[in-house]
């Protein structure tokens, strides 16, 4: 009996499970494929991907507990995963112990980032080596380009402007330059490092038609990412583009000559509103009004914060006796910034949390990068040019709601999975250094 036991959990030991890593894999893109389809598509359909997510969250965690990784360094594995684990046990119990001033608003505490998180955790545990991480990135960018495609092409162009912004069928222009944003540096990525005309032709092109619509959303933040870290970002990673030296001054010159230029060319051609620094002074004054709420709070909410609501923001900056401040009338509903936002909705853990989850994918994205030799290798410069454009419009925005937190969140389940070894699908795994 005992040999019979031995011999049926053997399909879990380290060295037979080498040759069943496609199936993980077909399975993690299969289930993310209908999560994107879902996410772009049918944004209504709330309630299939909350249920989709807990499916994703079960197989991650039994990737995790019961199929140990294959890579010698195991620590960034459990890192990232509990990080994911208490980033959303920390914001479901927030929302349920937190302050509840008047007006916070209403939230389903059991779904509070669970997409995105069990986004996250499906790519990083089930998208196992850089060719099935290329794999997936290719899928997602194609998914995204035929979706604005399709709405570039049924757009009624004269009435596709809300006081001037582009927003097709998002709620704020804002939300709609994020993600582009997100989009195009994957996009700019992959063309520079493709070795086919014809990859390097379709993602130039999907990325020029991103930038058009960039610049018709009219969102300052998100050009200023793009012009001072995106584009630098593409110089520094890629290998094809000679010497670090070399790199190093292509970089130099986009940010110190070419950015400012492009800068200087958008503010003359830009309207009044554009030119306005009240967006500029808003945002600062919500910074310092976050810290405020952090500032005032008792140490309960000062560790695990007040919860996220959709209203949280300005709720807590009226409890605390601040004016939480508005842009052409509307009132901040978060401080646009992902590290004060983090702060008051889930306090100094739930910060903890997510700087946990940003380390293990950053760790794995940039060693895997270090000593990838391969020039026709794009995934890990792709993820490593999405991770910095993320994180430097995450300094200026908040981009953890709507479609924008989808794709954050699968950035850095996209950055963790690109710095995974590529198995054999056949055979014992290989232990020899």
């Amino acid at each position: 009996m005992a040999d019979k036991a031995r011999e049926a959990l053997s399909f879990f030991t380290r060295e037979r499970r080498a040759r069943y890593e496609w199936r993980w894999a077909a399975i993690a893109l299969t289930l993310l494929s209908v999560h994107a389809f879902f996410m772009a598509f049918l944004p209504d359909m709330f309630y299939a991907r909350q249920y989709l997510s807990w499916g994703i969250i079960i197989a991650a965690f039994w990737r995790v507990v019961m199929v140990r990784p294959d890579d010698r360094e195991q620590w960034p594995y459990y890192v990232f995963f509990f990080g994911l684990l208490a980033f959303y046990l920390i914001n479901v119990i927030a929302a349920e112990v937190g302050t509840k001033p008047p007006g916070m608003g209403e939230t389903d505490t059991r779904f509070i980032h669970l997409p995105g998180l069990t986004m996250a955790a499906a790519i990083g545990y089930g998208v196992r080596g850089k060719k099935w991480a290329q794999r997936y990135l290719t899928v997602l960018t194609s998914v995204f380009l035929c979706y604005y495609l399709t709405q570039a092409a049924t757009l009624t162009w004269d009435s596709a402007f809300l006081d001037g912004r582009l927003i097709l069928s998002r709620v704020y222009h804002t939300k709609l330059a994020k993600e582009l944003l997100i989009i195009f540096s994957l996009l700019l990525a992959v063309a520079a490092a493709a070795d086919k005309p014809g990859v390097r032709v379709y993602n130039l092109l999907g990325a020029a038609m991103l930038v058009f619509f960039i610049f018709l959303t009219k969102t300052r933040s998100v050009l200023l990412v793009m012009f001072f870290v995106t584009a630098p970002a593409v110089c520094l990673t890629q290998p094809r583009f000679g010497a670090w030296k070399q790199k190093v001054v292509a970089g130099a010159l986009i940010f110190f000559i070419a950015a400012p230029a492009l800068s200087a060319i958008w503010y003359l051609n830009a309207g009044p509103d554009r030119r306005s620094p009240l967006s500029a002074r808003s945002r600062m004054k919500a910074w310092g009004i976050a810290w405020e709420i952090v500032e005032k709070a008792d140490w309960t909410q000062k560790m695990i914060g007040h919860g996220r609501f959709h209203h949280s923001f300005s709720a807590l900056a009226i409890h605390y006796h601040a004016t939480p401040p508005e842009t052409n009338g509307e009132v901040f509903k978060h401080a646009h910034n992902v590290a004060m936002q983090t702060l008051v909705e889930t306090g100094a853990l739930g910060l903890l949390a997510l700087a946990m989850i940003w380390a293990a994918a950053f760790y794995r994205a940039a060693r895997a990068w270090i000593r990838n030799k391969d020039p026709d290798s794009t995934v890990n410069a792709a993820a490593l040019t999405a991770l910095a454009s993320v994180a430097a419009i995450c300094q200026l925005d908040y981009c953890l709601d709507g479609v924008p937190g989808m794709l954050y969140w699968t950035v850095i389940g996209l950055a963790f999975a690109s710095g995974s070894d590529d198995v054999p699908l056949q055979g014992t795994r290989n232990d020899a250094p």
